[in-house]
């Protein structure tokens, strides 16, 4: 489910929120899914990890930037569960 930004957000709070340029990468990674196969990539300032799931979705190697925040790194570590390659 993706999430609306409200109007005043704690900057602590910023990766915890699907931000709109993170689907448009993850659409654009989809559809040049075969580039980015077997590329090596890295996502920094990953936010909730949208783009890093797609790109290890579509078969790109790679690693999200370390979460600053516990919060961020456990919310992270989930994420990362859904990234086994289809």
């Amino acid at each position: 489910m993706l999430t609306r930004l409200p109007r005043q957000l704690p900057s602590s709070d910023y990766g915890l929120f699907v931000w709109p340029s993170a689907i448009l990468l993850a659409e654009f990674l989809s559809y040049h899914r075969t580039y980015f196969r077997g590329k090596r990539v890295v996502e920094l300032g990953a936010g909730v990890g949208l783009a890093g799931i797609v790109a290890a979705k579509i078969g790109a190697a790679g690693t999200p930037a370390p979460a600053p925040s516990p919060q961020r790194a456990t919310f992270m570590q989930r994420a990362a569960s859904f990234c086994a390659p289809a």
